[in-house]
């Protein structure tokens, strides 16, 4: 059923309390969906989360689009832990598989627009294949609900021209408030 709504799929984890990915990928691949797979940076997963993270694209080839490491986390973990991740599920899957699957990372756009991060971003850049960025409009004190594509496409505009053509910048997730209260299917 998936199949008929989306081709890719991001995941922020390559597990989910225990209950495996490598599962989700099996299905994936049958129903012909790719996967942006994350790769989360919390230390009590982070064996877990590589290991599965190596299955789903040893298992299943050519469904696994990316490896996405860690997530929103810039602002209080550097470059250097990201890479620290993406270098030993590349050593495992080997250079022929590694060179399969792309490798990234998803921020906020705060950090992407902040300088303050600009020399975390600049080694993100350098080594990796993807930067994905999520925006939550919502959060922007020049939000305007009647018009709210207009600070998406100014804050994408704001983060695009300082990266390089050689990398692909993606927009992850772009939240906004739909009303004031908890939704029908919330309440």
């Amino acid at each position: 059923m998936i199949a008929n709504y989306y081709t890719h799929v991001r995941t922020f984890y390559s597990q989910y309390y225990g209950i495996l990915l490598v599962p989700v990928a099996q299905f994936a691949a049958k129903n012909k969906v790719t996967l942006y797979l994350g790769v989360h940076a919390i230390e009590s997963w982070q064996s877990a989360e590589i290991d599965n993270g190596v299955a789903a694209v040893k298992n299943y080839p050519g469904t696994v689009t990316a490896i996405l490491v860690c997530n929103e986390n810039l602002m209080n973990v550097k470059a250097a832990k990201f890479l620290s991740i993406v270098s030993p599920i590349k050593s495992r899957l080997g250079p022929v598989l590694a060179a399969t699957v792309k490798f990234g990372t998803v921020q906020r756009i705060t950090e992407y627009l902040s300088s303050k991060y600009n020399s975390e971003t600049a080694k993100l850049q350098v080594n990796l294949d993807i930067l994905g960025v999520n925006i939550y409009l919502f959060f922007d004190p020049k939000y305007n609900p009647a018009n709210p594509t207009a600070i998406l496409d100014g804050a994408s505009s704001g983060v695009t021209p300082s990266f390089t053509e050689s990398i692909k910048f993606y927009k992850a997730v772009a939240n906004w408030v739909s009303s004031t209260s908890a939704s029908a299917s919330l309440a």
